[in-house]
């Protein structure tokens, strides 16, 4: 399980509003001053996530709590974001070629337009995926235990 602090900003009914700050690992790392990602990281800055997650532990605004996400899922999502839309677009590229072979058509520019076409067809699938799999349980956080009061 995959496991993250959190804090409590609001109980609305039976879910709380929690909110964690995004973190880059470059701080352990022995190359950051040479890494663009580090130097990314800074520009950015600390971004903070909130979500709604049930209230399972009675918490209430400025506990800390531990949340957790199966491996999974953290897995499955990431799959479903980057390889579906690069499988699509190669599909969509070799789609176009196929109709160069066949039916004679422009040898550059359909292959283009079968990739953007499998590359957005994709991306429409991947938001109807995660809109259907964010609602179930298997893909949601949950409140493990609340580590400060």
């Amino acid at each position: 399980m995959i496991e993250e602090r959190a804090q409590v900003v609001a109980v609305e009914g039976d879910n709380v509003l929690v909110q964690t700050q995004r973190q880059s690992s470059c701080g352990g790392c022995a190359v950051k001053s040479g890494c663009g990602t580090s130097v990314l990281a800074g520009i950015v800055g600390q971004k903070m996530t909130q979500l709604t997650l049930p209230n399972t532990l009675g918490a209430k605004p400025g506990d800390e709590v531990l949340l957790g996400m199966a491996e999974h899922a953290l897995v499955a999502g990431s799959l479903l974001m980057y390889v579906l839309p690069l499988l699509m677009l190669m599909l969509g590229a070799l789609g176009g070629e196929l109709l160069v072979t066949q039916l004679g058509m422009d040898a550059e520019l359909t292959p283009i337009v079968g990739g953007v076409l499998g590359f957005v067809l994709a991306i429409w699938l991947v938001r109807g995926l995660l809109r259907k799999s964010a609602t179930g349980r298997h893909m949601q956080p949950v409140m493990l235990r609340i580590i400060a009061r």
